[in-house]
Parts: structure tokens; sequence; C-alpha cells
């Protein structure tokens, strides 16, 4: 028999951002009862109680403000929606984005997969209200156009994206010498409108290029300075990917490989 897990009217308070007080008053009104009453008189609540009761009040869901500008760039890099479900599903191969997101939802439980041998973290969540972020410029990864949100500063979100999205690593120049290269991947809209913020930075603009499936389009940096700039604008030490991070460090010690 499957372990059902429950929490304390404290904790269920807390997951629907509500005070005890509110949910003892719903108790009353018969909105939302305890799964469980102790022979003491302590409530408990199921995780799915919570969670249907949240899918149910539209007023009661996860908003656009309520996420950091980390966080949006994290939903904005591996969000799914799903409307036969009315649900989001987050999928990455990095369990720390995924984390960050439960952050929000802690009702909800991180899954597995194996992906060609590689661990594959899902989430998924009945918990945001979608209207709201399409509101705010969230449309379907998969979608023809794709937009930034609108940010008074853009630092936390390309930090997220460019984690998830990105790849650091040598390509062979001149004099056989293999030199560091950065490239982003995303949609053309996403990439040209990042293309613009980093050149607000001090990036040069680029002419972004299209991958061989010509639907997902790269931006290359291959100038060690503009590389630095580009990690050391974006980077923070509260909110970051510690695996992605020291991949970064390593690399940038070591900008040029002589060809054996």
């Amino acid at each position: 028999m499957e372990c059902v897990k429950l929490y304390k009217i404290g904790q269920a308070a807390k997951l629907i951002k509500k005070s005890d007080s509110t949910l003892r008053r719903w108790e009353k009104e018969e909105k939302l009862k305890a799964n469980y009453v102790s022979e003491g008189g302590h409530r408990y609540y199921s995780e799915e109680q919570i969670i249907d009761f949240v899918k149910n009040n539209e007023e009661k869901k996860v908003v656009y403000k309520n996420l950091s500008n980390y966080q949006k760039g994290i939903f904005w890099s591996i969000g799914s929606y799903i409307p036969s479900d009315e649900a989001m599903v987050f999928k990455s191969k990095s369990f720390h984005h995924i984390k960050e997101l439960q952050e929000i939802t802690p009702c909800n439980k991180i899954g597995q997969l194996t992906v060609k041998g590689k661990p594959q973290y899902v989430l998924k969540s009945y918990m945001y209200n979608m209207e709201d972020f399409k509101e705010n410029k969230w449309t379907r990864r998969n979608g023809e156009f794709r937009y930034l949100p609108v940010l008074s500063c853009y630092r936390d979100f390309l930090r997220a994206y460019i984690e998830l999205h990105s790849c650091l690593d040598y390509s062979i120049r001149k004099k056989k010498q293999k030199k560091l290269r950065l490239r982003i991947f995303g949609n053309e809209n996403i990439i040209r409108e990042i293309n613009v913020k980093l050149a607000q930075f001090g990036v040069k603009e680029k002419t972004p290029q299209t991958s061989y499936n010509a639907k997902t389009y790269i931006l290359y940096c291959t100038a060690l300075q503009e590389i630095q700039l580009i990690f050391n604008t974006i980077y923070d030490n509260e909110n970051y990917c510690p695996v992605f991070w020291e991949k970064v460090d390593t690399l940038m010690r070591k900008p040029i490989l002589k060809q054996k």
C-alpha cells in the first residue's frame, strides 16, 4: 500500500501561502477539510488534497510575479504546458534547476527518467496560473514565436538560461590551436533578443546561426574577452548551478590548448 504523505496544518498553510487561522476557518466552512484529525485534535492534510485544492482555485495559483528573475529564466528555458492536464512539466538533466522550481511548489514531487542512459529529472505542477504567465509573454517552447519577459534587469534571467542552454567547449583555430568558444542555443526570437541584451553588457552583437535542423538558432562567442565579460556579468554567488560554474572555472583557466 502506498504511503500517503500528510502535512500538519502549519505546513499545509505554508504550501498554499495562507495562515493557520485561514485553514481553520475553511475547515468550518467546509472549503478545505483536513484529511485526518488525530485523537489530540491535530489536523493533517494530504499532498493530493492540497494539489487538488490549488488546481481548482485559480486565485491560489502561482503567478508570474511570485518567481524571481532567476526562476523565470528556468521557467522559460525548460517549462512545457500540457493543455489536456492543465499542468506545467519541467524536464532537465540538471537537478539543481528542477529543485529550484520545486521550492515554488514544494508539494510537487521530483520524478526521474533515464534518457539515453542518463538521468533526467521531471517536475509536474498544476499550481501555475498560466493565463498570467501568457500575459507576461510566455509561450510554449515549440511555438514559432517566443519572447523574453519584460524585466528591469536580465542578469539573473540570463544566468539561468545560459546555464541550461549553452555549451562552453573548444574549437580548432589557426596554428592548430584549440580555443574556447561559447555557444548559446534557442528559438530564433529568443536568441535575437538575448543577442541584444548581451550587447548591453558590452558584447559585440553577433549574427545568429542556424543548426542543421534550421529550427535551433545559435549565438557563437569566440573572443575570450567577450566570454569572460558574459560570465563575469551574469555570475552571482547565491543563485547559481554549481556544476555549471565549476566547469566554467576549469575551462577558463585553460583558454587555449595546443594540438598534439
